[in-house]
């Protein structure tokens, strides 16, 4: 039932108790689009979509391809990506991270973790070694 139907039957209606049921059903149904509307907002403007970027998979899989014991992508091929050593990306990273508060891990403004340290390194060291723009390593 749509709200002009609802207050069409309002107009019929000569029964003051039928009103007030009606009047009930009406601001229950207005009560629960307001609710939906604001379940599925989620940003910090309303009616703005939320893009959420799944940065925990991404991390994941980084580590996996380059960082584990037996990774997917070789010691050969990580030297061509980043013109070092796996071993001395780390130390680097490592350092980076313990000196410059804004390489380690931090919760946005809605709650959720950003990138990782080894993310954030990876565009930088990227961006050095092909002397390329931030945008070209995303």
């Amino acid at each position: 039932m749509n709200s002009s139907d609802s207050e069409e039957m309002l107009m019929f209606s000569s029964d003051s108790s039928d009103e007030e049921e009606l009047l009930l059903l009406l601001a229950i149904e207005e009560e629960q689009a307001t609710a939906a509307c604001r379940s599925r907002q989620r940003g910090s403007v309303p009616g703005h979509a939320v893009i959420d970027r799944q940065h925990r998979k991404g991390a994941a899989k980084l580590y996996n391809d380059y960082f584990v014991d037996n990774p997917v992508h070789g010691d050969v091929l990580f030297r061509r990506r980043f013109r070092m050593t796996r071993r001395l990306f780390l130390r680097i990273a490592a350092t980076v991270e313990q000196h410059d508060a804004w390489f380690r891990q931090s919760r946005d403004a809605t709650g959720k973790l950003g990138l990782s340290p080894l993310q954030k390194m990876t565009a930088a060291i990227r961006q050095l070694a092909y002397g390329v723009n931030s945008d070209s390593v995303d």
